[in-house]
This record gives C-alpha cells, structure tokens and sequence, in this order.
C-alpha cells in the first residue's frame, strides 16, 4: 500500500507539468492563477476574499458535511452519505459556461484518474439546472457528475456557507471530506481565480499517508 502511494503521488506530480493539451489557459491555473483570457488579467490574491462578500463563510475543517440528495439527471439523484466511505471532493462554482469555471472543471476532468487513483469521489455543484448541466458536460466533455443546486435554488451552498444572495449563486469553493464526512480541507475563493488542482491532490495523499500511519501504529 505505501509503495502503491508513493508511486501514485510520483505520477500526479508529473501530470501536473503536463496541461498543454487540455486547453490555453489551464498550464497557468496549476497552481491556482487567475486566468488570463477574455480580459481577466492581472494577479490575484489566493487568500482575497470572494468579492469581498462577507456572508460567505464556509464551513471550517473538523466539521461534519451536512448530508444532501441533489440531482445530476432528470431521474437521478446523489446522496452524499452514499458516497461515504471514501474521501469526497466537492467543487462549488458560480455558473456553467462561465470561462473560469469551464477551465476549472476541465483541469479537473484532466486530472479525473489521479483523483480515481487516490479514492476519491469527485463532485461538481452549482446552481444551474439538471438540463443545463447535462448541455455543458457534454459540450466540454466533463464525466463526472455536475449537481443541480437548482431548488430550493442554492440550497446546499447555503448550508456550507458559501451562497452569496446578492448574486443568487454560490461562491467558488472546495471543500474535501474523508471518508467519514469529515470537512479536511475548506476554502472559498474569488470568482476570476481558478483553484487549480495541487492544495486537493495534496489534501488527499495526506489523507492516505495519515490513514497509512495508523494502520501501523494498530499493528504495532
């Protein structure tokens, strides 16, 4: 298990130099950049509060996710205790077809094995509508699943403390679970920076390297 680790957290390392091939914008957002097209340019602060909004506050580590059931096809729903029982990754974001949205969700989708590699359920929430998450995914070819936070609309993004009533959307945000429902890793962000993959793949073998650790010290 531990070799299967190291040798795993090796290959993510080097398919994280490699985003040429996912789209013009992405190798920038590696590390979490703003984006650098459609006129959104300039730096970012990574710590810069979300439109300086502060009703967003999202729920901090150490608490326990509140369950929810939202649909990600007309007749389908995703319960999150469901998912339970594995690290679960949920990205928030403002809008379909959004350009910052759009490269997030494909670095994602880029990177879908590696976070497949490391156990992880990932999950993508906004409050568009089941039809037109079902038209983005496939447009942008995304295949994993995108929540429809559509009604009561924002529902779930209030209950993590990330909706913002003013624009009537949530907020850019990520939030990472282990497999007991446990909040590990909680951030909001501003609407032009992309997150990038690294702070989730490193929560993650984090995740794995604790649960590692004390597997030995039982058998100690």
């Amino acid at each position: 298990m531990q070799h299967l680790a190291s040798a795993h957290a090796h290959s993510v390392h080097a398919n994280r130099k490699d985003l040429s091939a996912v789209g013009p914008n992405l190798g920038r957002v590696r590390c979490g950049l703003r984006t650098m097209c459609e006129g959104y340019c300039g730096p970012m602060e990574r710590n810069q509060n979300t439109q300086h909004d502060q009703q967003v506050e999202p729920l901090p580590v150490g608490t326990s996710a509140p369950n929810f059931a939202l649909p990600h096809t007309p007749s389908a729903r995703i319960v999150l205790r469901e998912c339970l029982g594995q690290p679960v990754v949920l990205v928030f974001y403002p809008l379909d077809w959004e350009a910052v949205s759009r490269d997030q969700l494909l670095l994602y989708q880029k990177f879908a094995p590696e976070f497949e590699g490391l156990g992880a359920r990932l999950l993508g929430i906004s409050v568009d509508s089941v039809y037109c998450h079902l038209a983005f995914a496939r447009d942008a070819r995304l295949r994993f699943p995108l929540l429809a936070d559509f009604y009561p609309r924002g529902q779930v993004a209030r209950r993590f403390g990330i909706y913002r009533d003013k624009h009537g959307m949530s907020a850019r945000a990520l939030f990472i679970l282990d497999r007991h429902g446990k909040i590990c890793f909680s951030r909001a962000y501003p609407d032009l920076f992309n997150p990038g993959v690294d702070e989730a793949l490193t929560t993650l073998e984090a995740l794995i390297s604790g649960s590692q650790e004390r597997e030995r010290d039982k058998e100690a």
